[in-house]
């Protein structure tokens, strides 16, 4: 059967559908495209229910292009920031990054290492606050933030997965994390104070510390 010359598959739900009437190779040969495959690549522009350019230079490009995750060639979905070279299949891309359709129908896409967010969740053993960046592999959009017990290593990215790692640059989330110390009458606690690990002024909110806390920070505790 008819197989994606980008992704090197049929039919998926994921994909989309193979474009018809397929597009024409140099020698009148058919090349068949999922439709986000071909929409998420870098080069092409247009609408699936019109015209779609630049489609036959993609194949091009692909060809010489290994995916970051799967290693196999055809990888034309490539990170938005300039600087970074990573490039996937459409279903990789959703499984390793953030893919998305703004207002105006254009297309993007953030590799896991680049894209923003300012969902986070604390450990409950070192108290660090980790940048959740976990995406739905069916569809490249954010998951949901975990609930109950979590700890550094339940986190995929590799780079922030334990504790004995640094908390990530900027990753200072709400002060009763980041202030163990015991205070005294409300009246002494201050509207402002400075984060113990970024030293940035940050809003005090609540600086209770329940035991299991305590127990986990341990010398940090002044």
């Amino acid at each position: 059967g008819d197989v994606c010359a980008l992704c090197n598959q049929r039919d998926g739900d994921l994909e989309g559908d193979l474009l018809f009437p397929p597009f024409r190779g140099a020698r009148g040969e058919p090349v068949w495209v999922h439709e986000k495959c071909a929409l998420y690549s870098a080069e092409v522009h247009g609408a699936a229910d019109g015209d779609l350019h630049n489609v036959l230079a993609a194949v091009r490009r692909g060809r010489q292009l290994k995916c970051t995750a799967c290693k196999r060639r055809g990888a034309t979905v490539g990170c938005g920031v300039p600087t970074c070279s990573r490039n996937y299949h459409y279903r990789c891309a959703c499984k390793n990054g953030e893919v998305k359709v703004g207002d105006d129908g254009d297309t993007s896409f953030l590799c896991v290492e680049h894209y923003q967010t300012d969902d986070a969740v604390q450990c409950d053993r070192c108290l660090k606050w980790r940048y959740w960046r976990k995406l739905d592999g069916e569809t490249g959009r954010p998951a949901p933030t975990p609930t109950g017990e979590w700890f550094c290593e339940m986190l995929d990215d590799e780079r922030f997965n334990s504790c004995a790692k640094p908390a990530e640059d900027g990753a200072c989330f709400p002060p009763e994390a980041a202030m163990p110390d015991e205070l005294g009458d409300d009246a002494d606690v201050p509207s402002t104070a400075v984060c113990a690990f970024c030293e940035d002024a940050v809003g005090v909110q609540n600086a209770e510390l329940n035991a299991a806390e305590r127990a986990a920070l341990g010398p940090l505790q002044r």
